[in-house]
């Protein structure tokens, strides 16, 4: 029987604070982790001030509870948490590459939701997440990446690599299904 109220919070709201790093690190210590806030479905952070280092530390504690024996109290090793909003903070490549990390190896298998719209992710952060994506060990259905600064070159690497076309490239295939796109093999 849960006697503590602040544990059966099921959504955190906590955009347009102007959070930073060393916020978002105390919250990930105090909130993020098994029998914290067991409850917690949604985590929003929007227009914040939040970059690299707290995504870090969020990644590192979503990875702490994959790491935490499971015991017989009515808290579980694994996390509630289905959504969390990110979007319009400065949160960069090494931010979505821990994030990434954090998708295939944590115990998160709710989380379906993750947005990363309006920060300055480029290409090394959002090919991490499509191999995170493409690892089929993550629940995310929905990744918001808007308004970052993918660029040509970002998008079709995020691309190649979601499809696995990045991975076949090396072997022969690749190579052929390329002349057919450019019309060469007719």
């Amino acid at each position: 029987v849960e006697t503590e109220g602040g544990r059966r919070v099921e959504e955190l709201w906590l955009s347009y604070n102007q959070l930073t790093d060393e916020s978002l690190r105390a919250l990930s210590r105090k909130v993020i982790g098994k029998g914290r806030l067991p409850c917690l479905q949604r985590l929003e952070l929007e227009s914040n001030q939040i970059g690299n280092e707290g995504v870090e530390a969020l990644a590192a504690a979503l990875l702490a509870c994959s790491s935490l024996p499971s015991s017989s109290s009515s808290s579980s090793s694994s996390s509630e948490l289905t959504t969390i909003n990110l979007c319009k903070n400065t949160v960069g490549d090494a931010g979505a590459q821990a994030l990434a990390l954090s998708l295939v190896h944590s115990s998160c298998p709710s989380l379906s939701r993750l947005d990363l719209s309006g920060n300055q992710i480029a290409t090394s952060g959002a090919v991490a997440l499509a191999v995170a994506l493409a690892s089929g060990g993550t629940a995310l259905r929905v990744l918001g990446l808007a308004w970052n600064d993918l660029r040509d070159a970002g998008v079709v690497a995020f691309a190649e690599e979601l499809t696995g076309w990045r991975r076949t490239r090396k072997g022969g295939r690749a190579r052929e299904e390329e002349k057919l796109e450019e019309g060469e093999g007719k």
